[in-house]
């Protein structure tokens, strides 16, 4: 039997503090826990009290990086961007075909005050006609359009994407060799409706650029400590999400804890 250490540390960053416990996973006792203020002012934001927090604890402890097994850890970086606008411009691509081109414009448009009420999330539009099959010089000089706009962020969406998602990741692929942050409706909800879907993922894409910024910097602190174990985000419904989930869809956490129906 191993006598290695089975250590998991917990951080959850809040409005005021930052706070991390340690426990042993053989034992389940509780082996240090730590508070210090929440560094949003900082150069590199909350990554700098994450990193405190932790080296209290294995400071206090003498706890040996190679023994920390898993971090895990909570946050509200994508709700609080959102709450407070420090939102990017999303640029959205819809798609369907000829006929439906002015239906799917009309649900996909979120300039619609009828589906985005206040404005609070920053769009511009295109659509593109996947009647044909599309090139990917055809999309580049779309997304070239949406970023001449402003956007920051691409989102493709298309009317029954969650059973062929095939033009959606086109698009997602297209925007990557641009160096443009993007995601694709199907992977935030699988449900039909196309408005609802567009929705979700415009406010899932609005922050997509901050927690990117947030989950490097969160990363690199983590590992400069020496700590090579896993760093991954707590979701509302109790369980765990890795970083590159979190960095592709920051409010997908948020969304596993609401009731489906």
């Amino acid at each position: 039997m191993s006598d290695k250490r089975r250590i998991r540390v917990g951080i959850d960053v809040g409005g005021t503090f930052t706070k991390a416990v340690a426990i042993d996973v053989k034992t389940g006792s509780l082996l240090a826990k730590s508070t210090v203020p929440t560094t949003h002012s900082a150069d590199k934001g909350v990554s700098e009290g994450i990193v405190s927090a932790l080296t209290k604890i294995i400071d206090e402890t003498g706890i040996g990086v190679n023994d920390i097994e898993l971090i895990s850890h909570s946050t509200t970086q994508a709700i609080n961007a959102l709450l407070e606008s420090d939102t990017s411009k999303v640029g959205i691509i819809a798609m369907g075909v000829g006929p439906t081109k002015k239906d799917v414009i009309k649900r996909t448009n979120l300039q619609d005050a009828s589906i985005n009420t206040n404005q609070d999330i920053k769009t511009t539009h295109e659509f593109l006609d996947t009647s044909h099959l599309i090139s990917e010089s055809e999309v580049a000089d779309t997304i070239n359009r949406l970023k001449k706009n402003g956007a920051e962020v691409i989102i493709a969406t298309e009317a029954f994407g969650v059973d062929d998602p095939s033009n959606e990741l086109f698009v997602m692929n297209v925007a990557s060799k641009q160096n443009i942050p993007s995601t694709a409706s199907h992977e935030i909800s699988g449900i039909y409706g196309l408005e609802i879907r567009t929705l979700t993922s415009a406010v899932n894409a609005s922050v997509l650029p901050k927690t990117f910024q947030v989950a490097n910097y969160v990363e690199e602190a983590i590992h400069k400590t020496g700590v090579t174990a896993p760093l991954m985000i707590m979701k509302g419904d109790g369980g765990v999400t890795s970083m590159d989930t979190f960095r592709t869809k920051p409010f997908l956490p948020f969304f596993q804890v609401l009731p489906q129906v």
